[in-house]
């Protein structure tokens, strides 16, 4: 596992929906792959609530996968439908 840098570990992240992100956390979670960090939910029960892990693939970069409840409203900006 890679050591944290200053201001986080470098990496390169996925948004998914929610029901595509719990499909693939339980398929790592089977399949041995290492995380990061653990499923986390932050700014729970607000239309920012985000939930999120970091993962390695097999050549040791790090992934952050992550899903919101309100992509607006968490990235402050209007999506088209």
């Amino acid at each position: 596992m890679r050591a944290p840098e200053p201001g986080g570990v470098h990496h390169f992240g996925v948004t998914l929906p929610a029901s595509e992100m719990g499909e693939l956390v339980a398929r790592a979670e089977t399949r041995g792959v290492v995380f990061v960090s653990p499923v986390s939910t932050d700014h729970p029960g607000t239309p920012h609530e985000q939930t999120k892990t970091k993962i390695l693939d097999p050549s040791g970069n790090v992934i952050e996968i992550k899903t919101y409840v309100d992509p607006a409203a968490a990235l402050g900006r209007n999506l088209p439908d």
